[in-house]
């Protein structure tokens, strides 16, 4: 059911794009590492995203279904890719996400520390890091605990405390989390579009809707 073919946008109303404006979009499959990302030139919603067409399939995809929005501004609809998600923004898009299996996320944010065992923020404008993200991750999907020696290629991940680090590997080799460069970065802050990104992968190869069957098959 997550087999997505090429779109054409901008004749349904949206911003009005070039005609014949297609999506370039490869099967996102079973969500293995290897799995490569649906890739757009333009975006149906928003003004700012030349450069980013690794993320504006997603982009689209979750403004369409009401997990992101932008704001206007003199030169248009803004998505303002580069700015970073706070805990709050990111704890938001995890219960939009997991609006089916809210227990799934609660517990999973208490995990990765966003917030408090009473479900209160922590930091809420603290702008969240991707390793953060991945305990997240491993959390909400109850991911099978990694060896961070598993991913060799990074030359960033010797510092991580052993939890983050089994959980930055859960993450990695299931596809949710990529490196750039040699380095995974888990230290640096996950931007509006990466989040996105990795909120796509969640949704379009089928793990959030897992975790609803699974609590399904519980009751």
């Amino acid at each position: 059911p997550y087999a997505y073919h090429i779109v054409s946008y901008g004749e349904n109303g949206g911003v009005s794009r070039p005609e014949g404006y297609l999506v370039e979009v490869t099967e996102p499959g079973a969500g293995a590492a290897g799995t490569a990302d649906p890739i757009a030139e333009y975006s149906k919603f928003y003004d700012d995203l030349t450069g980013y067409g690794w993320a504006v399939y997603y982009i689209d995809f979750l403004t369409g279904r009401g997990l992101f929005r932008g704001e206007f501004a003199y030169n248009g609809y803004l998505f303002r890719p580069d700015e970073a998600m706070t805990n709050a923004a990111f704890a938001d898009l995890a219960g939009g996400l997991w609006s089916e299996n809210r227990a799934a996320s609660d517990a999973a944010l208490v995990a990765a520390g966003i917030t408090g065992a009473n479900g209160t923020l922590l930091a809420p404008d603290r702008p969240i890091a991707r390793k953060t993200v991945c305990l997240f991750i491993a959390a909400a999907l109850n991911l099978p605990p990694e060896k961070i020696t598993e991913l060799g290629e990074y030359e960033d991940v010797s510092a991580l405390d052993d939890q983050t680090a089994s959980a930055v590997a859960a993450a990695v080799k299931a596809g949710y989390i990529k490196g750039n460069g040699g380095k995974l970065l888990s230290e640096d802050c996950v931007t509006r579009s990466e989040a996105a990104v990795i909120a796509g992968r969640l949704l379009t190869r089928g793990a959030i809707e897992k975790t609803a069957r699974d609590k399904e098959a519980l009751q």
